[in-house]
């Protein structure tokens, strides 16, 4: 039995480490698509004035983005650190 239930531990703290790695490549490929906008904006804007402005506009976006990802990589972090809190305290 004990190498069953060290099987499943290995397994969920796979899991989680997926999870935790498909939430990163999710925030980067988040953060570059607002730079893409970002950019597309500055070359389509004909005035400073005008770039300004519409970045400014973003930035709710933005950070409603960045608040998202930390969050969810919070819940992650701590789901591992149980994880591996837990494994440490069983026989």
């Amino acid at each position: 039995m004990p190498g069953v239930i060290a099987d499943s531990r290995q397994s969920r703290l796979q899991n989680l480490l997926r999870r935790f790695a498909r939430n990163e490549a999710r925030a980067i490929d988040g953060h570059r698509q607002g730079l893409q906008e970002r950019w597309q904006i500055i070359r389509r804007s004909r005035r400073p004035g005008e770039t300004l402005r519409y970045q400014i506009d973003l930035l709710p976006r933005t950070a409603k983005r960045v608040i998202g990802d930390h969050r969810r990589r919070l819940a992650l972090v701590r789901a591992l650190l149980r994880s591996t809190h837990t494994d440490a305290n069983r026989p």
